[in-house]
């Protein structure tokens, strides 16, 4: 049977203590995970226009909050296990939360509300597996801004043709400065989630050639090997190889050391 696709929403937001997280308690009489601590989301209904419309509605009907889809960051992207009911294609969304969180729950589906820090989260709360392993990768970043620099360096910001990078980057982090390493570049031939490049030089340095060029504005070097060729239409790299950085520090936004 097909998985049902559903959507959830961390919010997040920065403390002294580290990020916090808010979770909302299941009631008791439910079927599946009574008594857990959840994020908001529910399944997609037949009146979403997509997957962030499904988590904006959701949020709204749960705890009566308005959020910007936009704004929302993919966190995690899962099925459910069969062992705990429906299988659902959970796509788990991070939204970062700045002054006043004022919320009107739906009682029939919030027995408790709670902001707590994602550590604390993770070894006082009773949570489902998948609710778990999202507060886990939460906790491992001591900021908001790193966390979504991680996300959004390993899925989209150097993928912008495959999943719609460029424009997300440009939405959520207008100001962060994009990295690769010669060594992590390659060179090809206008394939699915590769970036139109330019080439102006090459540089000969004994075993390796450095070719310069440019990626739209931004100036860019592959490095070959020199017995390798130096044509190429496009370049990419993998997402693992991107490096986010803070303009005004200069500080790569890196994961943090658990």
């Amino acid at each position: 049977m097909k998985p049902i696709p559903a959507a959830a929403v961390a919010f997040v937001r920065d403390s002294p203590q580290g990020i916090e997280v808010y979770l909302s308690r299941r009631p008791a009489h439910f079927r599946y995970y009574p008594g857990a601590f959840v994020f908001p989301g529910g399944r997609r209904d037949a009146c979403d226009a997509d997957i962030r419309a499904t988590a904006v509605r959701e949020v709204f009907e749960e705890i009566g909050v308005a959020i910007i889809a936009d704004r929302l960051v993919p966190l995690r992207d899962i099925n459910t296990s069969p062992h705990a009911g429906p299988v659902y294609h959970m796509l788990t969304f991070a939204y970062a939360v700045e002054g006043e969180f004022v919320t009107t729950v739906n009682a029939e589906e919030v027995e408790e509300e709670v902001w707590i820090t994602a550590r604390e989260a993770v070894r006082r709360l009773e949570l489902p597996y998948q609710i778990m392993a999202a507060v886990h990768t939460i906790a491992q970043f001591p900021s908001v801004a790193e966390l979504f620099g991680a996300r959004l360096a390993e899925q989209a910001a150097f993928l912008p043709r495959r999943a719609g990078g460029e424009e997300l980057l440009e939405r959520i982090a207008p100001n962060l400065l994009v990295g690769v390493r010669p060594e992590d570049l390659r060179l090809g031939s206008g394939g699915e989630g590769e970036l139109a490049f330019a080439k102006d030089f090459v540089e000969e340095l004994g075993a390796t050639r450095l070719v310069h060029g440019s990626v739209g504005d931004a100036p860019v070097a592959v490095a070959v090997a020199a017995a390798a060729g130096d044509d190429g239409s496009s370049v990419a790299t993998d997402p693992p190889a991107v490096h986010l950085f803070d303009p005004s520090t200069g500080n790569s936004l890196r994961r943090a050391k658990a």
